[in-house]
């Protein structure tokens, strides 16, 4: 790898980790388990073993001493973490949200930690070229020894919106052709060139990854059932509904307010949102404990 592709993974890394940890209303796990209930088998829908499995040399957790700004940050050499709680480490671990963890115990949302977490020096080389969910397997053996966590994933039959392709089919263009997307150091993650209520510029986003997206503030968690694989480029533009709203006080021209997320899905990704019952899977903490000392 070059200088100038070292730069821009670094930068993707930089603009992805620096995104505030959004409620996922639905998580990847969503995605495995709308695969499950399709009868498609899926390595996804299993913990998946790295090709080798690698463990933290040195780990250090201990009570928060800054009480300013948060940060949790997958490094090149293993994981970073300031003030953050366990709620937001075992998100970051296994892409849940908070509403679909059970049996969380209140400390585990209201105390800060500081982590370190790092590979030997002699696995930098090999840890760097690994993808995102493999560096979160690292992550979940660190949550396990320090925390003595353990879980388990089950599955409640729940109302949900399947991502479908509209009648008269996508308009997502082609498929990026710039291996750069599926590299491993950039498998999972999606680069945020703008991304605000009302607004979403993303490259390199597969279909699971716009579902996980558009569960953000919805009303209920999106599945992906559209079929279609690859990465690409998604501009999307529509009104929020505050914002409708208050457009229609001040308006009675519904012209004015913009297409709801709906009716913009349709016009411009050609893509559509169907309402359904699926099994959304919670992930269930069955045992944990404050962190041991160092």
């Amino acid at each position: 790898m070059n200088e100038a592709e070292s730069r821009a993974r670094s930068v993707v890394r930089l603009i992805v980790l620096s995104l505030p940890l959004l409620a996922y209303n639905c998580p990847s796990l969503c995605y495995q388990a709308a695969r499950a209930a399709d009868g498609v088998e899926s390595a996804e829908m299993h913990q998946e073993t790295p090709t080798k499995h690698l463990a933290a040399d040195v780990v250090s957790v201990s009570p928060t001493k800054d009480t300013g700004r948060w940060k949790l940050q997958d490094i090149s050499v293993g994981w970073i973490g300031r003030n953050v709680t366990l709620l937001m480490l075992v998100q970051e671990a296994y892409h849940v949200d908070g509403a679909h963890l059970l049996n969380l115990p209140a400390w585990a949302r209201s105390d800060h930690y500081d982590m370190d977490a790092k590979v030997a020096a002699a696995d930098v080389a090999v840890f760097s070229q690994m993808s995102y969910d493999q560096h979160r397997v690292l992550l979940q053996d660190v949550l396990a020894d320090r925390f003595k966590l353990s879980v388990h994933i089950e599955s409640q039959e729940r109302p949900v919106y399947a991502l479908v392709v509209a009648r008269g089919g996508a308009k997502l263009g082609k498929p990026r052709p710039d291996q750069w997307c599926a590299q491993p150091a950039q498998q999972g993650r999606t680069l945020f060139v703008q991304a605000r209520a009302g607004l979403m510029s993303v490259e390199c986003i597969r279909m699971s990854g716009l579902a996980d997206v558009l569960s953000r503030g919805n009303d209920r968690p999106v599945i992906d059932k559209t079929g279609i694989s690859g990465f690409y480029n998604v501009d999307l533009r529509w009104m929020p509904e505050a914002d409708a709203a208050k457009a229609q006080a001040v308006s009675s021209s519904t012209e004015e307010s913009g297409p709801s997320l709906f009716t913009a899905l349709q016009e411009q990704l050609g893509l559509r949102l169907d309402p359904q019952k699926g099994p959304i899977p919670f992930l269930v903490i069955d045992r944990v404990e404050p962190p041991s000392a160092n």
